[in-house]
């Protein structure tokens, strides 16, 4: 297989995927998750889109995250804005929509079970956050079961 062909079919592999992050708990826990952020910006490069899906408000959010951190998110839904929040499954589905991706190629990742079984019973993968490294071991799991 050509170099070219190669590359073209390593980009089909990386549209059409998704991770939607919670915003208490996982991008803010005690303090910024600076970490996390810079995982975010490697996920992006590699062609992964990045949503935020949290029960707060506009406002907060802009507080929350710089003009360049709010850039690397690719879609943004609050509970403020669409007056739906999590668990209620009809908040996962203005944030499917939006992303205009196939349901199974989201992972949502949430400190709540809950909110993550949610998620899981619309069709998306789920991921409990635990930790950066935790996440991330899970991120490549999930890939490489969408490569196989």
């Amino acid at each position: 297989m050509s170099d070219i062909i190669r590359e073209m079919s390593d980009i089909s592999d990386k549209v059409g995927r998704a991770i939607v992050f919670d915003i208490f708990g996982v991008l803010i826990s005690n303090g910024k998750n600076l970490e996390l952020f810079e995982s975010i910006r490697e996920w992006r490069s590699e062609g992964w889109m990045i949503g935020v899906m949290s029960n707060t408000s506009r406002g907060v959010f802009e507080r929350c995250f710089t003009e360049v951190e709010r850039g690397l998110f690719d879609v943004v839904v609050l509970s403020g804005e669409v007056g739906i929040s999590k668990p209620n499954v009809g908040i996962y589905e203005v944030t499917i929509n939006k992303l205009r991706v196939e349901v199974e190629e989201i992972v949502f990742v949430d400190d709540v079970v809950w909110n993550v079984e949610a998620a899981e019973s619309l069709g998306m993968k789920g991921v409990v956050f635990r930790g950066n490294d935790d996440l991330v071991e899970n991120i490549k799991r999930i890939a490489l079961i969408k490569r196989s």
